[in-house]
């Protein structure tokens, strides 16, 4: 059996740019076939391939080539060159409306809908009553879809895409325009098609639910695939370039001024300016742990993140713990210039990237204070892991503010540290990420 059900090769798309309209004729009449065009790469040279049963996420900025990928696997729009190969029975959610007639009803629509995707009309009446019940639209179903909203759109397009069972789905953030109850829903239903193999290739520009329903993901900028890895690495590179896209002082960090820090430093001073770090602790700055993410982080610089440890009880250095347990994360800090408000915090991430529980100095009502430069200061998060048991990575930040109260971040590191929670025997096992302590209440009414 192949197990590689989506093969793109070398898949290019070029669309003609004209500065003016007048141009594309005169193009077409030049006696000497003068071009008149630039050439525009939607898509330039992308291959991946998927295999039986994987679920891979596409992400990148608006305009990076996502729609346009997933239009040529679909086979909506044709190469410039490359091919593209699929292996099953393929169902597909784009563009809301794509294969709806605006003049007909919903259920005509369905039969419409369904014919497209080559499936017979006596499957199709026995599917129907099941399509209506998941989309949920009412008396809706029998007036002409011209006048549904985008969310009616959406859930009646689902509704069929999935009455198929397709071996092969493929979503292009349809859903991002359903409401939450009935998004929720949708997910369920693609996780149980999921745990019978189906493979999905899906575009979204929610991380959170490319992390959850994702075991690969790629990204797309600028119609090139700059990379295919596990959703957490993908996840973290794409972060890193919103940020860059939201800040455009924000630079990666060869290009900031390097500080040399002496790794051998072993000074007692200064390190309780924020954290009440007892005067025996020395700050350390680990050469390691600076070498590992000197290509990764980023940051307009003025301080360093030099090191992060994660310390269980007596400073016991570890990397497993059972769940509730109370944790510190202890980041060693070291500025090279005056920095105004200070702000350091830290994410808690699965190992599909997806961000879980955090905190930072400024959302827990902690005086922000100047840092001057040739500082060192130690921040001390104490943490309770009332949290699901599997494999976590931290993320750690600094921040501070400009002149004139801008905030900009200083320094980012994303995997500054991972560590594991496994649940005991006699400890009892959620499904949910986060377990918040409730107080609970109960009376009996006679």
């Amino acid at each position: 059996m192949n197990d590689v059900v989506i093969s793109c090769e070398n898949i290019t798309k070029i669309y003609p740019m004209y500065d003016d309209h007048r141009d594309r004729f005169k193009e077409v009449f030049h006696p000497f076939r003068k071009v008149y065009h630039k050439k525009f790469h939607a898509l330039d040279d992308v291959s991946f391939e998927v295999k039986r049963g994987e679920t891979v996420g596409i992400v990148g900025k608006n305009g990076a080539g996502k729609s346009t990928l997933l239009k040529i696997i679909t086979g909506v729009l044709t190469p410039t060159s490359g091919s593209v190969k699929l292996n099953g029975v393929v169902s597909s959610l784009l563009e809301l409306g794509t294969g709806f007639n605006p003049d007909l009803t919903g259920i005509e629509n369905i039969y419409l809908n369904s014919s497209l995707m080559g499936i017979q009309k006596e499957d199709i009446d026995k599917k129907l009553a099941q399509v209506i019940a998941f989309a949920d639209i009412g008396e809706h179903i029998h007036q002409p879809v011209r006048g549904y909203s985008s969310g009616m759109f959406a859930r009646l397009a689902f509704s069929v895409a999935i009455s198929v069972e397709p071996d092969i789905l493929i979503v292009d953030e349809a859903l991002a325009v359903g409401d939450a109850a009935f998004v929720n829903k949708c997910y369920g239903k693609i996780n149980e098609l999921k745990s019978k193999g189906m493979t999905l290739l899906f575009v979204s520009h929610s991380l959170g639910a490319v992390s959850e329903l994702c075991t690969k993901a790629i990204l797309i900028d600028n119609g090139k695939c700059l990379l295919v890895s596990d959703v957490e690495t993908v996840v973290n590179q794409y972060n890193r370039m919103i940020r860059s896209s939201f800040d455009k002082n924000l630079q990666e960090n060869e290009n900031i001024e390097e500080t040399t820090f002496d790794s051998s430093e072993k000074d007692t001073s200064e390190i309780s300016l924020i954290s009440n770090v007892k005067s025996k602790d020395i700050f350390n700055i680990n050469n390691e742990f600076m070498n590992k993410h000197s290509k990764t982080r980023y940051g307009k610089g003025g301080a360093r993140i030099v090191n992060v440890e994660i310390i269980e009880g007596d400073d016991n250095k570890n990397r497993l713990f059972s769940y509730n347990t109370k944790i510190k994360l202890r980041v060693y800090i070291k500025s090279d210039q005056n920095l105004n408000k200070l702000n350091c915090g830290y994410f808690i991430r699965t190992d599909k990237g997806l961000s879980i529980v955090g905190n930072n100095l400024e959302s827990s009502k902690f005086e922000l204070r100047d840092l001057k430069a040739n500082r060192k200061v130690i921040i001390d998060f104490d943490i309770p892991l009332t949290i699901k048991s599997g494999i976590y990575s931290l993320t750690v930040v600094l921040g501070a503010s400009d002149s004139e109260n801008n905030e900009f971040i200083v320094d980012w590191v994303d995997l500054a540290d991972s560590f594991e929670v496994f649940h005991s025997k006699d400890q009892y096992s959620f499904e949910y990420m986060v377990h918040i302590q409730n107080k609970i209440s109960m009376n009996y009414i006679d």
